[in-house]
């Protein structure tokens, strides 16, 4: 699979922390998911709108969410269940994310299967 990524945000009109809100999603688009053909790039663009620099997420809950609704487009292109085509593709322990960084201590596979036994993704 290959994925090409543009990330544009809006820095407004003062300098702020837009540029450090783009890194960080940037290193959260593949959530948890091993995408092996991975580019991102992204921009600030400057406007003329005060600041609203983000808070507590920092970018990362957006770009997880832009991931999330990739896995399900791509699941029902392919008509697939979606927790199937996920779980498929969780990062595996010590594989390398796209930015180079091994994985260790990786708990997405234990968990996955604690809620897959008690159905806990169907409630939400």
């Amino acid at each position: 699979m290959f994925y090409f990524e543009f990330f544009f945000f809006f820095q407004r009109w003062s300098l702020d922390l837009s540029h450090a809100v783009v890194s960080r999603a940037i290193f959260h688009i593949d959530n948890v998911y091993k995408i092996p053909n991975l580019r991102v790039i992204g921009n600030v663009c400057k406007t003329n709108r005060s600041t609203n620099t983000a808070f507590r997420g920092f970018g990362a809950p957006q770009a997880m969410m832009i991931c999330e609704t990739i896995i399900d487009h791509i699941s029902r292109d392919l008509n697939i269940q979606r927790e199937v085509l996920a779980e498929i593709n969780f990062y595996k322990e010590k594989e390398k994310t796209f930015y180079g960084q091994t994985l260790e201590h990786n708990h997405i596979a234990r968990i996955w299967k604690q809620v897959s036994i008690f159905n806990y993704f169907i409630l939400f």
